[in-house]
């Protein structure tokens, strides 16, 4: 098969961009000039607001914006943007297509769609999370990322849109429930409305849920950018080139062990008191909604969020007793838990601030290392000094 040139390759992205933005020009005149039944009571404006507050819609134009933007910083630069932006342009329209295909689709929410509609839902939710998934797996492995630097200042880059996006959908559906609009236009997604039935509960299971898909997908594609690296390094040594280069990449990340300090070890333990707090609150608030007469939402709320902290307290044990000593990534493992919980801790506001302080504390921890020691099959090709 003949490979594509520079040229061709560059032609071939500007047509698939050019492609993505018609459907997002169709999806955008659907929504403003043709909507649904739902939404034709609006003004344009209002139909506008709408279509923009949808998180599908935001996550599709940043991958618009970024291949637009990868495309030509590729054609006159001659470099791809940096690789964090493409991490969390992936992570956000993966989220579209898993949220989408498995909460709402599910749900019988499109049942009611037109042929046209169907297309452009299918492009928005599944061709292109696709395209972007490819465009990563294609073009990520140009460098190792290393676990702990991200979990120490990226994520909460990447998980600070989505925060502010959850703001901007409850600030700005409370103010149209306040105007008395129409119900179905003042969350874009069902699960945001608290005002509903059993709305605190869908809305505290969609933080976590959400946070939690949107947290491993992040690690996930870390695991793809780090496993295709190491892949392509394997075929340089298959070439016999670049030795020195192949043993400062497995010095560097190969052979440290990793071992918590003392601190980290007593911030699992006040982890664990957490957990042993929050399950015992949460356990009161519970046998009193079964013992004495409860609204059934509130008792829906209530059993949800003692579900919740009982699966906590539980990993809590898990992750400590595996990674007490030890990292191995348990560390961060444990401090995400952590900082979930806070949206079901009953005993506010003490709870979830105890919840995101400890998350916190585990994530900027130091840790010791121990002197590194090479691998059997490396003896061989590592010398002493090169340890040092």
């Amino acid at each position: 098969m003949k490979k594509l040139n520079d040229k061709q390759i560059f032609n071939l992205k500007l047509v698939m961009i050019i492609i993505v933005f018609f459907f997002l020009l169709a999806s955008f005149y659907q929504a403003v000039f043709n909507p649904n039944k739902v939404f034709e009571m609006l003004s344009y404006g209002e139909r506008a607001s709408v279509y923009f507050s949808y998180f599908t819609t935001q996550s599709n134009y940043m991958v618009l914006i970024y291949l637009i933007f990868a495309l030509f910083k590729k054609k006159f630069f001659g470099e791809n943007p940096r690789y964090i932006l493409m991490l969390a342009t992936t992570t956000y329209i993966s989220l579209t297509m898993i949220v989408f295909w498995v909460g709402i689709a599910a749900s019988f929410g499109v049942a009611t769609y037109t042929w046209y509609e169907w297309v452009i839902t299918i492009f928005l939710h599944l061709v292109m999370p696709i395209t972007m998934i490819v465009n990563y797996v294609l073009t990520c492995g140009k460098s190792f990322y290393k676990y702990e630097d991200h979990h120490k200042a990226n994520l909460f880059f990447i998980s600070s849109y989505m925060l502010f996006y959850l703001i901007f959908v409850l600030v700005r559906g409370h103010l149209r429930f306040l105007d008395d609009k129409p119900v179905a236009t003042q969350f874009p997604y069902e699960f945001f409305n608290w005002y509903e039935y059993n709305g605190e509960w869908m809305l505290s299971a969609a933080i976590v849920i959400i946070l939690s898909l949107s947290i491993s997908a992040q690690y996930f594609y870390i695991w793809i950018n780090n496993a295709v690296y190491h892949r392509k390094q394997v075929k340089i040594d298959a070439r016999g080139i670049n030795e020195l280069y192949r043993l400062r990449v497995i010095k560097k990340y190969n052979l440290k062990k990793e071992k918590n300090s003392i601190f980290t070890r007593r911030i699992f333990i006040c982890s664990l008191i957490y957990s042993v707090i929050n399950l015992f609150i949460t356990t009161l608030f519970f046998a009193e909604a079964i013992v004495n007469p409860t609204p059934e939402d509130r008792f829906i709320y209530i059993a949800s969020s003692f579900a919740f902290v009982l699966i906590f307290f539980f990993l809590n044990v898990l992750l400590i007793s595996l990674g007490y000593k030890r990292n191995l990534y348990i560390k961060t493992v444990l401090a995400i838990v952590n900082l979930i919980s806070m949206f079901v801790a009953l005993f506010w506001i003490i709870g979830p601030v105890f919840g995101m302080l400890i998350g916190l504390a585990l994530i900027f921890s130091k840790k010791d290392l121990d002197i590194p020691q090479a691998k059997p099959w490396l003896n061989k090709i590592i010398s002493a000094k090169d340890l040092t």
